[in-house]
């Protein structure tokens, strides 16, 4: 009686957590292995790393004045423009070459994305630092 309890509770156990565990992988597309779950996740984190930026940039013209602005405006539309040209060229690994496989032209965009997420992350700590410079909490950074 005891090991069927016991067992019965070891089932309930592994199950509890093995469950979640599995619904949520099933829910990551990038955990699929396809080329168009690998797109679709790298458009999911280029958002967030957007939306993030869009809050700093957001918090940042707050704080700054009209001179300022301008500039930050100016500086915002210049790195949109080189993040841009820049991750055409690293995040493209197969430039000018057939679509030799179904999955390359997710692999290209998929690629060009993450490019484009890293840049927009060191953008958004650099607009952060700044951000923390204008408001009072910068340091030896603000320099």
């Amino acid at each position: 009686m005891l090991r069927r309890v016991c067992r019965s509770i070891a089932i309930l156990l592994v199950a509890g957590v093995s469950a979640p565990a599995l619904a949520e992988k099933k829910a990551d597309p990038c955990d699929d292995g396809r080329g168009d779950g690998i797109l679709r996740c790298s458009e999911n984190r280029l958002a967030e790393a957007k939306r993030e930026m869009a809050k700093t940039l957001a918090s940042l013209r707050k704080a700054i004045d009209h001179r300022q602005l301008k500039d930050l405006n100016a500086s915002q539309k210049h790195w949109l423009r080189y993040a841009n040209s820049y991750c055409s060229v690293a995040g493209n690994p197969y430039p000018d070459s057939p679509n030799s496989f179904s999955g390359q032209i997710y692999w290209n965009d998929a690629s060009y994305n993450y490019c484009h997420k890293r840049l927009t992350e060191e953008r958004n700590a650099n607009l952060a630092r700044l951000l923390d410079c204008r408001t009072g909490g910068g340091s030896e950074s603000c320099s």
